[in-house]
């Protein structure tokens, strides 16, 4: 917002800190020092009740501001208590202080995160509709000991929100894949490259071309970039065209598709063989991409989905030498005796049969269980 808005970002970042600072005032708390994040605030309570009651009612004021057009301010918040001293203005206690920044960090914009310390003292003493949801306990990074986390609860507040970025965090869905991935480098590149510059890829090809596989293989490498990860929807099974949003809810780990949760998420959606949905997959990527600008959509299909910014990618059969190893390989896993050093011709020649097509090698591969390559 800052790059795109840097005008509107100024008012409403003056808008932000007058909102936190008068919660934490108004509750007794003192905002200490900046902690050298530019827009982050650094508070300390006598009470932890007060520091309870401060973060409810930030939470509120920020959602009752109104911003400017086009800019939602949404600020992620925690509570730990421990012991810390003040020295020369600065507070120094590192492992209190350095424990609330990292649950901090695993926070969405607008959830606001206790620890159990905090929980135990204020849990006998909240009212005015505060609660604690129990998250469980994860592993934070750079903490050895695990901490139980807590959501704080009000009816003005919103509730929903995903997983917590802690070290526990699932981060795709994606299958393990049993057998090595053969070829495809340029394939690869091509679509990564494609996906730096679209947030719409769709792999096109004939069934068997390997669709799915070179879809997983550019999801698994491209995860990393994405803070939300890589998740995939499978669609082959469904038929149903309606319960497609209900498919990519689950394998969002969603109980529907609240773009309003899902608006802040940055990852990679995958769906896989939309062919015969291909209507409803289109309205809903078309939904998607309007309305959260972080997510970005691989999809494979026989045919494009034809909607706007997508990149069409054809996925060609393998090159001959890919298809002549990848039949070895299969070979040699269902028959580890098999000598195929003097049939290379042979094999050279049920590729080209078989168009190069992946699926069809693997499956002429599998027979080899029970029969010969004729050199």
């Amino acid at each position: 917002m800052w790059e795109a808005r840097p005008a509107a970002m100024k008012d409403a970042l003056e808008r932000h800190n007058a909102c936190v600072r008068a919660a934490v005032e108004g509750h007794g708390g003192t905002v200490v020092t900046s902690r050298g994040e530019g827009d982050s605030f650094f508070a300390v309570f006598a009470s932890a009740v007060d520091a309870v009651e401060a973060a409810a009612a930030g939470q509120r004021r920020l959602l009752a501001e109104s911003w400017p057009a086009g800019i939602a301010i949404r600020v992620r918040m925690a509570l730990h208590t421990g012991e810390a001293d003040l020295r020369g203005g600065e507070y120094h206690g590192h492992a209190a202080i350095n424990r609330c920044a990292r649950v901090r960090g695993a926070a969405h914009g607008g959830q606001v995160l206790v620890t159990k310390a905090t929980r135990d003292l204020v849990f006998p003493h909240l009212g005015g509709g505060l609660g604690l949801e129990d998250l469980g306990e994860h592993r934070l990074r750079d903490i050895i000991e695990r901490e139980r986390i807590y959501q704080l609860t009000h009816p003005d507040l919103p509730r929903e929100f995903g997983p917590i970025n802690t070290l526990d965090r699932q981060r795709d869905n994606l299958p393990a894949q049993m057998t090595s991935f053969i070829g495809r480098g340029d394939e690869l590149a091509r679509a990564r490259e494609s996906l730096s510059r679209a947030r719409i890829l769709t792999l096109t090809g004939p069934g068997g071309a390997g669709k799915t596989r070179l879809g997983l293989r550019t999801a698994g490498e491209l995860a990393g970039g994405f803070p939300d990860g890589a998740w995939l929807a499978e669609l082959a099974a469904l038929t149903d065209p309606e319960l497609v949003p209900q498919q990519v809810a689950a394998a969002l780990h969603r109980p529907d598709l609240d773009f309003g949760v899902l608006r802040d998420k940055r990852l990679l959606l995958v769906l896989d063989n939309c062919e015969h949905l291909i209507g409803r997959c289109a309205e809903l990527v078309i939904s998607i991409v309007s309305a959260c600008p972080g997510i970005d959509v691989l999809s494979t299909s026989r045919e494009p989905l034809q909607v706007p910014g997508e990149v069409v990618m054809v996925v060609q059969p393998l090159a001959a030498a890919d298809a002549a190893r990848l039949f070895a390989e299969r070979s040699a896993s269902v028959r580890p005796d098999l000598e195929l050093g003097s049939s290379s011709a042979t094999i050279e020649a049920i590729c080209r049969m078989l168009d190069g097509m992946p699926l069809a090698i693997e499956l002429a591969a599998a027979r080899t269980r029970a029969m010969a390559v004729r050199v």
